[in-house]
């Protein structure tokens, strides 16, 4: 039996390993279906939903199981009623996925409509403005107005330190879990964690010494809106005006290759 499952996105086929995402499927064939807490090095959440697309599987006749066929010859496709996260939904033999139908565009548009009802406008002076996803989703997908009253808006704490050398800005966190579970998944130090519930829910740490990991300052890198930065480099320079080079960390002993 092939370890490989053919599936068709947007009308092409592609065909993957078995356990692959639709979200990585799609992006073997160019097709960047948009994320904001789906890292692949780390396991799926599907908290963000900004992924969302319509998943359909092949019907199949209850009684003999055979493939059920529409009259041009092709498998008839059930996509049953609401949308599915990409990052959570594995690849199945003769399954469709859809990214760009209207009703797909309509949930990404209210998701990013939800994100910006509590998200500061700091785009000016926040470090990850120039390579901000959110940014760059937002102009993708954003409708230009909203139907929410800011005047509402939760205030929250701006300038947080979790550390010696991260500081959290409550405002601008889309409870994303990517710093979490980095923490907790990739170095296996699980100092950060999620409080509190609902509106009220943030990233804290109850380490005595604080956000001390030696690998805290990946999450600054990974964190999608610019929520966590670094002491020594917050309100330093805008991304445009740095030249990327290849350089070794100064920060561990291991001599870990860095830009």
């Amino acid at each position: 039996m092939s370890d490989l499952v053919t599936i068709t996105v947007d009308g092409v086929e592609v065909s993957v390993p078995k356990g692959t995402l639709v979200v990585d499927a799609a992006k073997r064939i160019g097709n960047d279906i948009p994320v904001f807490c789906y890292h692949p090095k780390m396991s799926p959440v599907g908290m963000c939903r900004m992924c969302l697309v319509e998943v359909g599987m092949p019907m199949r006749d209850r009684a003999t199981g055979e493939l059920m066929m529409n009259e041009d010859g092709s498998p008839k496709i059930n996509f049953g009623r609401g949308l599915q996260t990409g990052c959570t939904v594995q690849v199945g033999p003769g399954m469709v996925v859809r990214t760009n139908t209207a009703v797909v565009t309509e949930a990404r548009e209210s998701i990013i409509e939800f994100l910006l009802s509590s998200h500061p406008l700091d785009c000016p002076i926040c470090d990850k403005g120039g390579e901000c996803p959110l940014q760059n989703l937002t102009l993708a997908h954003g409708k230009g107005n909203s139907r929410v009253v800011y005047s509402d808006k939760k205030k929250m704490d701006k300038h947080v330190p979790l550390g010696d050398l991260i500081f959290l800005d409550r405002e601008r966190c889309i409870q994303c879990a990517r710093c979490v579970r980095f923490q907790e998944e990739v170095v296996g130090d699980p100092v950060i964690r999620f409080h509190n519930r609902g509106r009220s829910l943030e990233i804290a740490t109850f380490s005595d010494p604080g956000f001390d990991s030696y690998w805290s300052g990946n999450t600054t890198d990974i964190c999608p809106v610019g929520a966590l930065t670094t002491a020594d480099f917050r309100f330093g320079a805008r991304p445009w005006e740095m030249t990327p080079v290849a350089t070794i960390s100064p920060h561990g002993p291991a001599g870990s290759n860095m830009t």
